[in-house]
């Protein structure tokens, strides 16, 4: 496995919170299955502070060992990035949503001359189905993009924005949502929930009274 360790640094008596990442690099292979990235938090004491260090598990699989099922699924989201109205990046994103009772809702990406006023495929998708988490919640999405313009990663991660949407969807139905991120090519890579990506969220709760 390919382990990146990222460390969150704060120094305490600063009045400004520091924060710098190092990235660590190794690999092996476990099982014929490829994890980039391997999970383990920990928080100790250092001579300036609280030092964090998060490393999250990615799995890289095969798209033509995939179920049938699973390959569809995937698919609709490459599916949904034909609808992508994007003149101005050239970046075609699609989402597939899976819920609890089977249904699939689609998404992609829409740009809009005020740059501000556009939104990413993931929260098109998820805004949609967000409506019916009670009786039907989210158990998975799935992404592709294609461009011919840029470069699109292999392991095609969601924006920070959308990773936030994710994780506030996750609090709300109070279960995961597994991310499946495919460019078209033979690897498809998968995270079993939005936290492998953002340690730390943002979450409003209520004050004691």
């Amino acid at each position: 496995s390919s382990k990146y360790l990222i460390r969150y640094v704060a120094d305490k008596p600063a009045p400004k919170t520091t924060i710098f990442f190092i990235y660590t690099l190794c690999q092996t292979y476990i099982n014929f299955t490829l994890y980039l990235l391997v999970i383990k938090i920990c928080g100790y004491c250092t001579p300036k502070g609280i030092l964090m260090e998060k490393v999250v598990k990615i799995a890289e699989l095969k798209f033509d060992e995939l179920s049938a099922d699973k390959q569809a699924f995937v698919e609709q989201a490459k599916l949904a990035s034909e609808q992508s109205y994007a003149p101005y990046s050239e970046f075609y994103v699609g989402c597939s949503v899976l819920h609890t009772n089977g249904h699939i809702g689609l998404g992609s990406n829409q740009e809009n001359a005020s740059f501000p006023s556009g939104l990413c495929a993931e929260r098109v998708a998820l805004f949609e189905s967000a409506k019916t988490l009670e009786v039907n919640p989210v158990n998975e999405i799935a992404v592709y993009a294609t461009s011919t313009k840029y470069e699109v990663p292999k392991m095609l991660v969601p924006c920070a924005g959308c990773l936030q949407v994710i994780s506030d969807i996750q609090t709300r139905q109070k279960s995961p949502i597994k991310i499946w991120m495919w460019d078209g090519a033979e690897n498809v890579y998968v995270a079993e929930d939005v936290s492998q990506f953002l340690p730390f969220h943002f979450e409003l709760k209520k004050g004691k009274a």
